[in-house]
């Protein structure tokens, strides 16, 4: 019976040291996967980072080359309108007219009047001078404001064009954050339902192995009995 006793001791050692050694085993197993995601967490979000600052500097990038094009489009455009300035008015009908009547009246000697003449056809030819530029300069302002709007629609299209392409990217961020912490939630769930298979099979080991060492401390006691039975019959022959 002592015997029997301690094999029943030790097989239920054995089966409590196989319970803590799977124990830690399963913690360790998911210690590891929670580990292996946060590392691939932190890889991923360095990536993403990398990702989404190469995409600020390529955005930076064509935003300074649209500036320096806008630059050198005003650069030229303001050029060109000096180049077109008018150095002369359009003439009138009325001054071309005073102008003749100023060279008939030197032609035939009458100078004081054509002198008055041309003082008045000399007002009136500044006045006509400062009326075209006017009109020039009206219609180059007209013009800058349309190039500028021009350029400031080319600017905001690119900013809106760039605000679109943060968006995307920020929901790709997230699409791909959800993923992983699905995937992540499978693995786990996956891991638990093996570790609870796992645990279900060592009870069920355990249990065949107490039940063999219940046969077998049974066996021993009957082999104790039937010794001690055959020992009583011996000391009961007759001399």
């Amino acid at each position: 019976r002592v015997t029997a006793t301690r094999l029943l001791d030790l097989k239920a050692r054995e089966a409590e040291t196989r319970r803590k050694q799977m124990a830690e085993r399963q913690t360790m197993e998911r210690e590891e996967a929670e580990k292996a995601f946060e590392h691939e967490k932190e890889q991923q979000g360095e990536l993403w980072d990398t990702r989404i600052q190469e995409y600020e500097a390529g955005v930076l990038e064509r935003m300074e080359r649209l500036k320096v094009a806008h630059e050198a489009q005003l650069a030229e455009f303001h050029e060109t309108q000096e180049t077109q300035r008018p150095r002369r008015p359009q003439y009138s009908k009325e001054l071309l007219n005073q102008r003749k009547i100023t060279e008939c009246l030197a032609k035939l000697e009458e100078y004081e009047k054509a002198e008055k003449l041309k003082v008045v056809t000399d007002q009136m030819e500044r006045a006509e001078m400062q009326a075209t530029q006017a009109t020039f300069d009206a219609n180059v302002a007209l013009r800058l404001q349309r190039l500028m709007l021009k350029q400031k629609n080319e600017a905001d299209g690119l900013q809106q064009k760039a605000t679109q392409g943060r968006r995307e990217l920020d929901l790709s961020r997230q699409q791909d954050i959800k993923r992983r912490e699905q995937r992540f939630k499978n693995v786990l769930s996956e891991l638990a339902n093996l570790q609870k298979l796992e645990q279900v099979q060592l009870r069920e080991q355990g249990s065949s192995e107490a039940l063999l060492a219940k046969e077998v401390a049974r066996a021993i006691v009957r082999v104790h009995i039937l010794r001690l039975h055959s020992a009583t019959r011996g000391t009961n022959k007759p001399l």
